[in-house]
């Protein structure tokens, strides 16, 4: 992945204001909402739980993209 997926991914516009502390917030409701124990917990299909741990892992991973662009910042 690269940078400009990864802000895609978060729904954000580099030039956007608080950059820093609009990331946290949008990767703590994100990962909130889309983890998989959480998910579990609701009773979903197996099928859906893999999924949902695939998505977890493209949050993450977009994630630790934006955050070591911004920590070079």
């Amino acid at each position: 992945k690269d940078y400009k997926t990864a802000m895609n991914i978060f729904n954000i516009n580099a030039e956007e204001k608080n950059l820093d502390k609009k990331i946290k917030k949008i990767y703590k409701n994100l990962v909130k909402n889309a983890h998989p124990d959480r998910l579990a917990g609701k009773g979903l299909p197996k099928k859906y739980l893999d999924l949902a741990h695939e998505n977890f892992v493209k949050i993450q991973a977009a994630y630790d993209i934006i955050k070591k662009k911004h920590k070079g910042n």
